[in-house]
């Protein structure tokens, strides 16, 4: 699921890019081809759509049934989220429109 590689000369993407930089509108140039890459933009509408399920089911369980989720449930939903969205990213090719 994971794509690592320049989607036209199959060189890797440095990880500082891809973790570090990983801003949804991040753009840069492939240091072999030139040419302009970026992160797919419905991937990362997808990942956020699954965050957003994930956080609501685990509040409505929370209120519904008044369970306190303890702090280290919450952190075990952070760590997937912070983990999850670098590993579902896809590299892809950006298209000028001037």
């Amino acid at each position: 699921m994971n794509q690592r590689f320049c989607p036209k000369c199959a060189r890797e993407v440095p990880r500082t890019q891809r973790y570090l930089r990983n801003w949804m509108w991040a753009k840069w140039k492939c240091d072999n081809c030139g040419t302009l890459l970026g992160f797919s933009q419905k991937r990362r509408f997808l990942i956020i759509l699954i965050n957003v399920i994930i956080i609501g089911l685990a509040e409505v369980i929370n209120f519904r049934w008044k369970l306190d989720l303890r702090w280290w449930i919450w952190g075990w939903i952070i760590v997937t989220i912070l983990l999850g969205v670098p590993l579902m990213d896809k590299i892809v090719e950006i298209r000028r429109t001037d």
